[in-house]
């Protein structure tokens, strides 16, 4: 069973396929407007456009949109709130680095984003900021986690656990890689270990130079 990630489950998959507004209007809307964006500036494919998510062995493993919602009311949280706090994060994290190795603010990071440079460039740019994701993401989830990411992983738990109970041994969870580090701890405390790591290419950038990178040596989250 491959475990997926999307709130609402197979409702929203047809409403975004279509371009329909997805349930819960503008509290949702961002969401693919900016993946949408991503997409364009990026130079790469929309997953939902790319991924067979109606194959038999697919088990939604996220939460419903009212649900979502719900949660997202009772801990006061948007889409404004997260990035501020993710800039305090990111401001904290770089005032911790010497001087001249310190990462880019989110600001600095918004304005590539909205620059004309190829995708390919931007794809450079981000691409050197990768291995800085998990201290941000694990700053953003402090002080009683985020709906977006910490509840949602908590659903992932709770589907894993039904579908190894109904004796499936192989399964997969398709998420995205925000969300791998709480996972990755999720799965630790419920009996898991890490038995091996695979690296995968997300994308290619042309070079002028033909070199064998190495990926970095640390654990798959």
């Amino acid at each position: 069973a491959v475990l997926y990630e999307l709130v609402g489950g197979p409702e929203s998959l047809k409403q975004k396929r279509s371009g329909e507004a997805p349930e819960g209007g503008g509290n949702l809307a961002w969401v693919g407007m900016f993946q949408q964006w991503l997409k364009t500036k990026l130079g790469l494919s929309f997953q939902l456009q790319e991924v067979d998510y109606e194959a038999a062995n697919f088990v939604h493993a996220d939460m419903d949109v009212e649900g979502f919602l719900k949660t997202q009311e009772e801990k006061k949280e948007n889409f404004l709130g997260l990035w501020f706090k993710a800039a305090k994060v990111q401001a904290e994290l770089a005032a911790d680095q010497p001087a001249g190795k310190r990462q880019p603010g989110m600001a600095q990071i918004l304005e590539w984003m909205m620059s004309d440079d190829s995708s390919d460039e931007l794809k450079i740019v981000l691409g050197r900021e990768f291995d800085s994701v998990e201290n941000l993401i694990a700053g953003i989830e402090g002080g009683g986690g985020t709906v977006i990411i910490g509840e949602r992983n908590r659903v992932v738990i709770e589907v894993l656990k039904k579908e190894m109970t109904k004796g499936k041994k192989r399964l997969a969870v398709f998420y995205g890689a925000a969300h791998l580090p709480d996972l990755a701890e999720r799965l630790e405390v419920a009996g898991f270990r890490s038995d091996a790591v695979e690296w995968e290419t997300a994308w290619d950038v042309p070079t002028t130079e033909k070199k064998e990178v190495e990926p970095p040596d640390r654990s798959v989250r």
